[in-house]
């Protein structure tokens, strides 16, 4: 007995894109959120953006002038990025639009209360609060409002009444009463109010405008002139006063915190940001190519030319053969002459060696030279010829003192100088002294004339004593040389604390 699973649920959600999304296979590649809202987005999304997008790349090219494939392709990102953050910008109004609105409505709500609570203490105080009223654009729309309604009363044929003819006049700034004869349009008024409006100051006279018609024109038209020319302050007063306020409450609902509005936001300055810096790009390249025209122009008109780099730090000028370096074989560069060889010359120079002969016997040879014909050993001269100190006399010319250590005295005769071996016939020669200086204490050894200088001195360096611990090496030998008659040392046993 066979069992087959259970047939899949049919899903909501069928494999393959979904319709309506914009990806697919014959749609242009995006991410979730450019297919969502189009914020990131860097494709047209509509015809609209396309036709943007063309006409923007056009006026672009026009106004800078790519003359390389760079060029032109950065005025094209810059383009692509200024279309998205047009979007960007449009979406965020789109989304902010309706919240401005609303909180602008309630503010001028607000100023609209604020100035007819400010009208309630016109009775009390009517140059003040004139004045108030005067300055603002709300006050002002609160005048004009009254003043068209005396207008409509005048032009329906109602007429005014007493307390029509009351409110005219505070509108005007004057109290309840009749005016004076130096205060022109308040006393016209109330002469016109009184012939063309009787019931206005005689509360028996029938209501309604009575009077006479050109009476009645002349009072529209001085109440048409008031409201004509509060109309033409308002909007002085706006740029004054509510309109700094309003832009103020508009920004202030332009800035949205929700998530989704900080979002838009970051979307934004991304678009900004990467159009600033294909703008910013294109320039640079301009500048670079300017300077290296500038260099190529130098250069010619020195009569040089430019340097390409052809790879691992080689170069080559530009008009000459493209070969890297080292493909073209350079002339081989003559041997040097050689150098003279001096020794050889100088034994061709030299005297021919005369054959050796048979050795002559030991008495016929002859005798070695005296030493004391050797002008380095001649005795010193007298002390008393030496030239006397003078303390004018620099101090590098003056004679130095007698030294018995100097190596330029003479040593004294010995037995080696003069010994037998000197008069012997058949002694050896005495060689020749070699150049140097006597070592003193030892008149067979010299030293070389570069030791002069050692320890900055002409003297040569003195031997170091022997350490006093050389003399009790051996308890029962020999007494030391250097320590006289003094008696060994005797070793005493270990623990022996005695003196």
């Amino acid at each position: 007995m066979s069992t087959s699973a259970p047939d899949p649920a049919p899903s909501s959600n069928p494999p393959g894109p979904r319709p309506g999304t914009g990806i697919g296979p014959g749609a242009p590649t995006g991410n979730r959120n450019a297919a969502s809202h189009g914020l990131t987005a860097r494709l047209p999304l509509c015809e609209a953006e396309a036709e943007r997008l063309h006409r923007t790349v056009e006026s672009w090219t026009a106004q800078h002038l790519p003359t390389t494939e760079p060029e032109a392709d950065l005025i094209r990102s810059a383009a692509i990025e200024a279309v998205r953050y047009r979007r960007c910008v449009e979406a965020e109004e789109r989304a902010l639009r309706p919240r401005a609105r609303e909180a602008l409505l309630g503010w001028e709500e607000k100023r609209r209360h604020a100035i007819r609570r400010k009208a309630q203490d016109l009775r009390d105080d009517l140059e003040g609060v004139l004045d108030e009223l005067t300055s603002s654009a709300f006050g002002i729309d609160w005048l004009l409002r009254h003043w068209r309604a005396l207008l409509g009363l005048l032009s329906t044929g109602r007429g005014w009444r007493g307390d029509d003819l009351v409110q005219a006049l505070r509108l005007l700034g004057r109290p309840p009463r009749r005016p004076e004869r130096p205060d022109l349009d308040a006393r016209l008024l109330w002469d016109l109010a009184a012939v063309c409006c009787p019931a206005t100051v005689d509360a028996a006279a029938p209501p309604g405008v009575t009077g006479p018609a050109e009476a009645a024109g002349r009072l529209r038209d001085l109440v048409a002139d008031r409201i004509a020319r509060l109309e033409a302050l308002r909007p002085v007063a706006w740029e004054a006063v509510e309109g700094p306020m309003a832009e103020a409450v508009e920004a202030a609902a332009m800035v949205d915190t929700s998530p989704e509005g900080l979002l838009r936001q970051r979307y934004r300055r991304e678009a900004l940001r990467d159009r600033d810096r294909s703008l910013a790009l294109i320039l640079r390249l301009r500048v670079e190519r300017s300077k290296i025209d500038e260099r190529a122009w130098r250069l010619a008109e020195k009569g040089q030319s430019l340097r390409t780099p052809v790879g691992g730090g080689w170069w080559r000028e530009t008009d000459a053969w493209p070969a890297p370096p080292g493909c073209i074989p350079r002339p081989p560069a003559p041997d040097p002459a050689p150098a003279p060889d001096v020794e050889a010359e100088a034994e061709v120079n030299a005297d021919p060696v005369p054959p050796p002969g048979p050795t002559p016997p030991p008495g016929d040879r002859p005798a070695p030279p005296d030493p004391r014909n050797n002008p380095r050993n001649a005795a010193p001269a007298d002390p008393t010829d030496r030239p006397k100190s003078n303390p004018d006399m620099p101090v590098a010319d003056r004679p130095l003192p007698a030294d018995r250590d100097d190596p330029r005295r003479t040593p004294g005769r010995t037995d080696r100088r003069t010994g037998a071996h000197r008069d012997a016939p058949g002694g050896p020669p005495t060689p020749p002294d070699p150049p140097g200086r006597v070592v003193s204490g030892q008149p067979g050894r010299r030293l070389p004339l570069a030791a002069r200088f050692v320890n900055g001195s002409d003297r040569p360096p003195r031997p170091l004593p022997r350490p006093r611990c050389a003399r009790a090496r051996s308890p029962t030998g020999p007494p030391d040389p250097g320590g006289g008659d003094r008696p060994p040392v005797v070793a005493r046993p270990p623990g022996d604390r005695t003196r």
